[in-house]
C-alpha cells in the first residue's frame, strides 16, 4: 500500500486546488448558461429531418399506427421494423415522419441514413458506420477503417444506450449485416427501422414487424395533388380526372402537381389527354413536367439524373458553371419547384429513382438520332461510328472487370465531349492510353489513369477540372505542346505514385485547389508553384520522399496548407509576404524543427496541428489571434509554450499529450473559451482535462 501513498497525496493536493477555484454564478456567466441551454437544445433539434407538410397527406395514420402497434415505444427491448413497397409509394416520408415523431424520446441518439443504395456503393458501407457513430454520439473526425471495425465499435458503443436509427432504401443484406447486424448490436429501448422495395430482405434479416406501405386512398391523392398545384375553383373537375388517370404513386401526384402550378386550363387539358394516353406507364406521366420544361432546364435536368444524383450542390454548381450555363440557380429552382429534383438535409441533390429512371429512358428514346449521355460500359463500347460519337456530350462509366482496355481512339470523334468521368478500379498494365481528348473537355475525372503523361497535344483551354487519383502518371505537364490551362480550377493527383515531377505551374494561372496527398515519389515540385495567386487549398500529406518545397512568394489567397505525413521535410518553406487568409495548417508527421519565422507571417490561422513532429523545438503564436485549434501532441522536443500564447483568447481546443513540457501551465486555465484540454505524460503521471463552459 505504501507506494500508492506517494499518488494518493498528489490527488488529494489536486482536489484541494479544484476546491479553490472560483464557479460560475448565474450573473456573471449569465451569456455562456444561454448558450449551453442553446446547445443542448440544438441537439435535440438536429435529429428532426425536413419533410414538407404536404407530403404527410395520408401519411399521418398510418404513422401513429406504426408508432403504437409496431415499435412500441416505452415498452423496452430491441425492436426492428421494416417498410416495404414500391418506388415512389411514400416509404421515405412514412419513416421520415416516424422518426421526426418520436426522435425526441432519444436524447439526440438518433442517426436517418437516407439514400443507403446509393451512398453505400458512392461511399462505402465503413463510411456509413462513421455516419451512424457520428450521428448518435455527435463524434468528429472518426474514422473507420474497415466494415469489421465498424461493426465491432457500432456493437461495442451502441449496446449500453437506447437508440433510434433508419436505414432507408436497402437493397443488399450487406447493408444491414454492416449497420445493424443483429439485436444484440443495440441496448434496450432501441428502434430500427429498415424501408426497402423487397421483402426478402426483411424476411431474411429477420425483423419484428413488416409493414408494406399502403397507396393513398382517392381522397387522400386528391388532397396531395391539389396541396401542389393549387388549382383555382372552376378547375374541380380537371383535378378530379386528373388524379383518377395518373396512377396511385405519390411522387406522380407530387411531380403534376407542381407542374400544373400557377397554369392556365389548357395546359391543364392538354395534360389529361397526355395521361389518357399514356395508360398505366408512370414514366410517360411524369416526362409531362420534363416536357414543359426550357431547353437549357432540359439539359441541365438530364445532366443532374444521369451523372449527378446524390452530389453536393456546391459541386454541382462548379459542374454545371464550367459548362456554359447561365442563371444556374434560377433554373435549379425551377426544377425543385417541379418536385424533378430537391436537396437534401446535408445539401445534396436528390432525385428520385423513378425520376432518374424516366431521364434514361428519355436519352435511349433518342437513339440513334442523338446518343448525347452515357453510363454504361456497354453503350460506351458500342459506339463506332463517328456520327454517333460526335453527339455525345457526357460520359460517367465505371469498369469493374480486369480486362485490358484499349483507350487509344475511344475518344477521337467525340468533339463534343465536355465531361468524362471513367472509374477503373482494376489497373491492368496493358490498358492503352488515350490518344486525344476533345477541345471542348470541361470536366476530366480518370481513377486509375492508365498514361505517364496527359495525351500529346491536349488542348486544355476549356478544362475546369483535371481528377486523376491513382493514375499512373510520372510527370505533369512535361509535354512542350502541353498548352495554357487558363480555367483550370481543380488539379487532383492524389495517390499517383509514379509522380515524380510537376514541371510548371505558369500554365495554371487560377488554380484554386491542388490535391497531390499519397503521391510517394514526388521529389520536387517546380518553384513556379510559389506564384499562384489564386489556390485556396494545397495538400501534400503523405508525399514520403518531399524534402523541401519552393518559397510561398504570392500564394495570397491560400486558406489550407497541408503536409502531414511529409516525412522528410524539415523546415517550412520560407514566405516572402503576409498570408493573411491561411486558416489551417497541418504539419503532423514532419520533421520541421522551426516554425517562429513562418508563424510570423500567418496572422489569421484558426487551426494548426503539429502532432508527432518530433524535431519541433521552437515555435512563436504573438500574431495568431484568431486560434481556435492547437494540437502539438507526441513534440518531445517541445519543452514549453510558446511566447505569447496567453493571448490566445479564443482558443477552444488544446492538445498537448505527451511533449516535453514536464509541468502543467497553470495560465491556460484562464483561457476564457477553451472546451477541450489534454496534458498527458509518457511517465506514469497524467493529466486530461475538458472544460466546456
Amino acid at each position: 500500500m505504501l507506494r500508492y501513498a506517494n499518488k494518493w497525496r498528489k490527488w488529494a493536493l489536486a482536489l484541494q486546488n479544484v476546491i479553490l477555484l472560483a464557479g460560475w454564478s448565474n450573473s456573471s456567466y449569465r451569456s455562456k448558461s444561454v448558450e449551453e441551454i442553446v446547445e443542448t437544445i440544438s441537439l435535440e433539434l438536429s435529429s428532426v429531418k425536413q419533410n414538407d407538410a404536404r407530403n404527410l397527406i395520408g401519411i399521418k395514420p398510418h404513422a401513429q399506427h406504426f408508432i403504437k402497434d409496431l415499435l412500441k415505444i416505452g415498452s423496452g427491448g430491441v425492436r426492428m421494423i421494416g417498410i416495404y413497397g414500391a418506388s415512389g409509394g411514400g416509404k421515405t416520408t412514412l419513416a421520415m415522419a416516424i422518426y421526426n415523431e418520436i426522435s425526441c424520446k432519444f436524447s439526440g441518439r438518433c442517426s436517418f441514413i437516407e439514400n443507403l443504395k446509393d451512398d453505400s456503393r458512392e461511399l462505402g458501407l465503413a463510411k456509413l458506420q462513421e455516419k451512424v457513430l457520428t450521428d448518435v454520439f455527435k463524434l468528429n473526425g472518426m474514422k473507420i477503417m474497415s466494415i469489421g471495425e465498424g461493426k465491432h465499435l457500432i456493437k461495442e458503443r451502441m449496446g449500453r444506450f437506447g437508440v433510434l436509427i433508419v436505414l432507408d432504401d436497402v437493397d443488399d443484406i450487406s447493408q444491414l449485416d454492416a449497420l445493424a447486424g443483429s439485436h444484440v448490436w443495440f441496448g434496450n429501448g432501441s428502434r430500427i427501422i429498415i424501408t426497402t422495395k423487397e421483402k426478402s430482405l426483411l424476411e431474411a434479416h429477420g425483423v419484428d414487424s413488416i409493414h408494406q406501405i399502403e397507396l393513398l386512398k382517392d381522397g387522400e391523392a386528391l388532397e396531395l395533388f391539389n396541396s401542389y398545384a393549387a388549382p383555382k375553383k372552376e378547375y374541380e373537375k380537371l383535378s378530379l380526372e386528373i388524379v383518377s388517370s395518373a396512377g396511385d404513386l405519390p411522387l406522380t401526384f407530387k411531380v403534376l402537381g407542381s407542374f400544373l402550378h400557377d397554369k392556365e386550363e389548357n395546359v391543364w387539358t392538354s395534360a389529361l389527354n397526355d395521361l389518357m394516353l399514356t395508360s398505366t406507364e408512370t414514366l410517360k406521366k411524369l416526362k409531362i413536367s420534363y416536357d414543359a420544361l426550357e431547353s437549357d432546364e432540359k439539359e441541365i435536368f438530364l445532366d443532374l439524373a444521369i451523372f449527378f444524383k446524390n452530389r453536393k450542390k456546391s459541386e454541382v454548381l462548379d459542374i454545371l458553371s464550367a459548362f456554359g450555363y447561365k442563371s444556374i440557380d434560377n433554373m435549379l429552382q425551377v426544377l425543385v419547384d417541379k418536385s424533378l429534383i430537391s436537396t437534401i438535409s446535408d445539401g445534396r441533390v436528390q432525385i428520385h429513382d423513378l425520376i432518374q429512371e424516366m431521364a434514361r429512358c428519355i436519352i435511349l428514346e433518342d437513339l440513334p438520332k442523338k446518343h448525347s449521355r452515357i453510363w454504361q460500359v456497354e453503350q460506351l463500347l458500342k459506339i463506332r461510328r463517328k456520327v454517333e460519337a460526335a453527339k455525345i456530350n457526357g460520359i460517367q462509366v465505371k469498369f469493374d472487370n480486369e480486362r485490358p482496355m484499349d483507350f487509344s481512339d475511344m475518344f477521337t470523334d467525340m468533339k463534343n465531349l465536355r465531361y468524362l468521368d471513367i472509374n477503373t478500379s482494376h489497373m491492368s498494365k496493358a490498358d492503352k492510353e488515350p490518344k486525344v481528348f476533345s477541345s471542348n473537355l470541361r470536366w476530366l475525372s480518370w481513377s486509375s489513369y492508365p498514361g505517364k503523361y496527359l495525351p500529346q497535344g491536349l488542348q486544355a483551354k476549356e478544362l475546369v477540372v483535371i481528377c486523376m487519383a491513382n493514375s499512373k502518371i510520372r510527370q505533369f505537364s512535361k509535354r512542350k505542346n502541353l498548352g495554357l490551362m487558363p480555367k483550370l480550377k481543380i488539379l487532383d493527383l492524389s495517390g499517383s505514385k509514379y509522380l515524380t515531377a510537376i514541371a510548371s505551374f505558369e500554365r495554371l494561372p487560377n488554380l484554386e485547389r491542388l490535391i497531390l496527398q499519397n503521391c510517394s515519389k514526388l521529389v520536387s515540385v517546380d518553384p513556379s508553384i510559389g506564384y499562384l495567386k489564386e489556390l485556396v487549398l494545397l495538400d501534400m500529406s503523405c508525399c514520403s520522399k518531399l524534402q523541401s518545397f519552393p518559397p510561398i512568394v504570392q500564394m495570397t489567397s491560400l486558406k489550407v496548407l497541408i503536409f502531414s505525413g511529409c516525412t522528410k521535410l524539415t523546415e517550412f518553406p520560407e514566405i516572402y509576404w503576409n498570408m493573411d487568409c491561411l486558416e489551417h495548417l497541418n504539419l503532423q508527421n514532419t520533421r520541421i524543427q522551426d516554425l517562429s519565422s513562418a508563424i510570423g507571417k500567418v496572422s489569421n490561422l484558426i487551426s494548426i496541428d503539429l502532432c508527432n513532429c518530433q524535431n519541433l523545438t521552437n515555435m512563436y503564436f504573438g500574431f495568431c489571434p484568431l486560434l481556435r485549434s492547437l494540437k502539438l501532441s507526441g513534440c518531445p522536443g517541445l519543452k514549453k509554450l510558446p511566447v505569447g500564447f496567453f493571448k490566445m483568447q479564443l482558443l477552444e481546443e488544446l492538445i498537448l499529450d505527451y511533449t516535453g513540457i514536464r509541468e502543467f501551465p497553470a495560465f491556460i486555465l484562464n483561457l476564457p473559451n477553451l472546451k477541450t484540454l489534454s496534458f498527458r505524460r509518457g511517465d506514469e503521471d497524467s493529466t486530461s482535462k475538458t472544460n466546456q463552459p
